[in-house]
């Protein structure tokens, strides 16, 4: 009876261990996700450079592709600011050993352009990876489902 005993807490700390684990991820990289919005809505080559692995990369939905130094300097050079964002669908999926994850979130942005809102619909596909026991974002593409223009 004591081993049946042992081997439930034992079995039970395990179970309950990898939910937490999975919700902390979860929560951690959608922390990330909203980190990077925001790096980039307030230009912040500072923080971007924080949450970013140093081989970031960056495909944005007209298929530019650009690393770290190329995004700062895009992100300085925009006239276009994202006003509002919502995020639709987030879902992330992480290897056995969290080392590397991934997650393909829905997001509905308006910008400001010329002083015109633009609604954008969009599809992004993000890789993160573990860095020193912390998530960075490694790769970000994005994709538009719906774009509007004026």
């Amino acid at each position: 009876m004591k081993i049946l005993t042992s081997f439930m807490i034992v079995l039970t700390g395990i179970v309950f261990g990898n939910v937490f684990a999975k919700d902390v991820t979860n929560a951690d990289l959608l922390k990330l996700f909203k980190s990077r919005i925001e790096v980039f809505s307030k230009c912040d080559t500072v923080e971007l450079r924080n949450i970013c692995t140093k081989d970031y990369q960056c495909i944005n939905s007209a298929g530019l592709k650009m690393n770290l130094e190329e995004i700062k300097q895009y992100i300085v050079d925009q006239k276009k600011q994202i006003r509002a964002y919502e995020i639709l669908t987030f879902q992330p999926f992480a290897a056995q050993d969290e080392s590397m994850a991934f997650v393909v979130p829905e997001i509905e942005e308006e910008i400001v352009q010329d002083k015109t809102i633009i609604k954008n619909s969009l599809i992004v596909t993000e890789i993160y990876r573990k860095v020193n026991k912390i998530w960075k974002i490694q790769l970000t593409q994005i994709s538009e489902k719906i774009c509007n223009y004026p």
